[in-house]
């Protein structure tokens, strides 16, 4: 299992050796690994924590369970950062790290500031490891509720951290490219498609290009002067100057794919920023996860759309 491999390389000792051990069936389910100063280690399965104890067993229960140590962290961030924190800098001021296989590390600790301005992250003091995944079925139901008349409609997929965006994501690039439709791919955190010395480690299908690395409005622009798109991809849309960005894209006839955090259109319309995208109807399409990876898909109106299945009762 790839997961397995990227993340376990980048741990210390036991640790390493413990997360070595553990089942397939653990690994599979495994969305976060979550690491601690002086607390338990420990996985989220969805809403389920399971503790990690030695030889890669795993309880309900953080009593015998492996506890991390401050060098423990400072041992891992330095692998995950290639022994070079300068040359992760700009990373470490927004708080995360990304490993080879877009698994993406959250750190806590001590920031580094000057006036408003973050200028690193020292002492780490926590991680939150989120395990990539590639789930090639997983939008097979939201796929066919994203078009109208023949044409792809520009969709938001909204949902709390942690839920599936970007595995859902990354599934509908898939399937839209194989469609035929010249996709472009603003992966600013190498989280979508992480590059690896072959290239990419993910299928995003054979008419997508990727802007790795790209800061997203920067990203936006530049796919749409350089690339020919017909569909743009953004993760995790947020800011004036993204959502800016996003509303020209519009303008210009382009289809978007774009993710954010929230838990409902409600809460989203009262976001800075969003409410005036969604008064405008730029998102024709809003898929709203829920637990367990559920997906509901709404028009512009808020009012919800039901696939064929469910209009004939399967």
């Amino acid at each position: 299992m790839r997961a397995k491999e990227e993340i376990v390389r980048m741990m210390p000792g036991r640790i390493g050796e413990a997360l070595q051990a553990l089942s397939p069936e653990v690994w599979q389910e495994a969305e976060e690994i979550r690491m601690r100063q002086g607390q338990a280690l420990y996985l989220r399965c969805g809403r389920t924590c399971w503790y990690v104890h030695p030889q890669g067993r795993v309880r309900k229960t953080a009593y015998g369970a492996l506890m991390v140590t401050a060098g423990e962290i400072q041992s891992a961030v330095e692998k995950m950062a290639g022994y070079g924190r300068f040359a992760h800098i700009d990373e470490l001021r927004q708080g995360y790290l990304t490993l080879p296989g877009g698994h993406r590390v959250g750190l806590s600790g001590r920031a580094v500031t000057e006036g408003a301005k973050v200028l690193d992250l020292r002492q780490v003091t926590g991680l939150v490891i989120r395990c990539a995944k590639e789930v090639k079925q997983c939008g097979a139901t939201v796929f066919d509720q994203l078009w109208e008349e023949g044409e792809l409609q520009s969709t938001l997929i909204l949902s709390p951290p942690g839920w599936g965006k970007t595995t859902l994501l990354r599934d509908l690039v898939r399937r839209i490219s194989n469609a035929g439709l010249e996709t472009v791919v603003v992966d600013e955190r190498r989280e979508i498609c992480p590059m690896g010395p072959d290239g990419r480690q993910m299928d995003l299908g054979i008419h997508t290009d990727v802007l790795e690395g790209c800061p997203k409005e920067k990203g936006i622009w530049m796919a749409l002067r350089t690339l020919g798109p017909e569909v743009l991809a953004v993760d995790e849309l947020a800011g004036a100057g993204e959502l800016c960005a996003v509303q020209n894209a519009a303008c210009c006839g382009v289809r978007l794919l774009c993710t954010c955090h929230g838990e409902n259109l409600l809460e989203l319309a009262h976001r800075t920023g969003f409410a005036a995208v969604l008064t405008e109807g730029i998102f024709r399409r809003m898929v709203v996860l829920g637990p367990g990876h559920l997906a509901r898909v709404y028009d512009e109106g808020g009012r919800p759309i039901t696939n064929e299945e469910e209009r004939d009762g399967l």
